[in-house]
């Protein structure tokens, strides 16, 4: 009698345990990418990149991991490419970590480390070098200065550059105030800007390529070289709140800052590429870029870093996944590609997830004449775009790409009162992010649609 009990109980565990394999088959197979579709969208626009690597990750295990290219100098995922602007991410964090040594806090101003910098210039604060609300010029030729150490490039904007806003009363992208903050970096550690970035940021995050170029001259914000298996790793670091491999590299509190919005709805200075179809500042961390974000909490949800050559690392962390596609080329080509590998991975992870995106809840003025509906296009060559006039009014409408480049100008003319349905053809257009911006009178509206083939 007890052999039988104990028979049919391992028949029974032996049983949940098939259903619970079958179970997990089941969502692998309903969850497995279209790696085609991932394929087409890399190779719609090779031909301009030249080669790139792609990685996709969930969680810890990666997803796709695949070289492209058109030309017999590949790049792989160990190739150790200039990354451009994707630097700014990878010096922020190094910056964040001097942070949780104590040596600064968030709220130090810089002229109690460096000082140098005097009256209005030495009140601003490392939350806001790194948000780019400091007020500093965007960029400088005491960045490019070949002659120049560190040291010696901030002593120049010290002294020869002066604010072009108050701190932290409008946002503009650029280099300058990033070289300022690895500067002190610098300073508090009593080390020089490699060795502390390989310490504390490259070293622990198995980053084996990755550094600032090991010559005289550092530009911080555009100098960083790295490969997509490195820079996989500091994502990983990310999305996992700081440790890597079971080790701490940076404070939970410290991603947290990083990720949280520090700038949303100021007045825009300088913007590049994609976002210069904002009236107002785009979402903004410290380092990285929001394109998604929780609106209770204010932290990003969707964060990027792309490089000004193509260069693009993202991680949503509501669905805890990511990407990174190394590239050295053109820009529009690669955002465009990127936007396309985005949506495909995103949809295909079906999770709840309580953010909304940045630009659904930008600070833009109330119209007169206000877009009613955006629709996303995916089998459909055809694009509805519905706005309402409250009277006769000159309207302007013009489709934008993600880089803000101006595609085609819809309309350009006087409109009477009431409710009007425009069609645009895209049947030309690759997958991807695009902008459309109605004016009416003096008065502009600007909304995204995503276009799915």
């Amino acid at each position: 009698m007890y052999n039988l009990k104990l028979f049919i109980n391992i028949i029974a565990k032996s049983c949940i345990f098939t259903l619970l394999l079958l179970l997990q088959a089941i969502i692998a197979t309903a969850q497995t990418l279209d790696f085609n579709k991932i394929d087409n969208a890399v190779f719609e626009n090779i031909t301009t990149t030249g080669s790139a690597h792609l990685i996709l990750f969930r969680s810890n295990a990666e997803v796709l991991n695949k070289s492209y290219s058109n030309i017999p100098q590949k790049i792989t995922s160990s190739t150790r490419i200039k990354i451009s602007t994707a630097s700014i991410w990878l010096a922020s964090a190094a910056i964040l970590s001097m942070v949780d040594e104590g040596y600064i806090t968030l709220d130090t101003e810089i002229g109690k480390v460096l000082p140098q910098f005097k009256g209005d210039k030495g009140k601003v604060t490392i939350r806001q070098l790194l948000s780019h609300t400091s007020g500093f010029p965007t960029n400088s030729i005491y960045l490019k200065d070949r002659s120049l150490t560190l040291e010696q490039s901030v002593d120049s904007i010290a002294k020869h550059l002066s604010l072009t806003n108050p701190s932290g009363k409008s946002f503009s992208y650029g280099g300058v105030s990033i070289q300022i903050a690895a500067r002190i970096a610098e300073v508090v550690s009593k080390k020089s800007w490699e060795q502390l970035f390989y310490e504390q940021i490259a070293k622990p995050c198995a980053m084996s390529v990755s550094d600032f170029g090991k010559a005289k001259s550092i530009m911080i914000g555009d100098g960083a070289y790295s490969s997509a298996n490195d820079y996989h790793n500091f994502l990983k670091m990310i999305l996992n709140k700081g440790m890597y491999n079971g080790k701490r590299v940076l404070s939970e509190k410290m991603i947290n800052e990083m990720l949280t919005d520090h700038t949303g709805g100021l007045p825009l200075g300088y913007t590049p590429y994609r976002f210069r179809t904002s009236q107002n500042s785009r979402f903004y961390g410290l380092g990285v870029w929001i394109e998604r974000i929780d609106p209770k909490t204010k932290i990003g949800t969707e964060i990027n870093s792309q490089g000004a050559r193509g260069f693009t690392p993202w991680i949503n962390t509501c669905k805890n996944i990511g990407g990174v596609f190394a590239v050295y080329g053109d820009l529009k080509s690669a955002q465009s590609t990127v936007d396309g590998i985005k949506i495909l991975l995103e949809d295909n992870y079906i999770d709840k997830c309580n953010d909304i995106a940045t630009e659904n809840i930008e600070n833009l003025e109330t119209i007169s004449g206000r877009i009613k509906e955006s629709s996303s296009v995916a089998s459909s060559n055809t694009m509805l775009i519905t706005f309402q006039l409250d009277k006769n009014s000159f309207v302007n409408l013009k489709f934008f790409d993600s880089l803000g480049n101006e595609i085609t100008q819809i309309l350009n003319k006087q409109m009477n009162a009431g409710e009007h349905t425009i069609p645009l053809n895209t049947s030309e257009l690759p997958s991807g992010v695009y902008f459309y911006r109605l004016k009416v009178n003096e008065r502009l509206e600007t909304k995204k649609v995503t276009i799915k083939k």
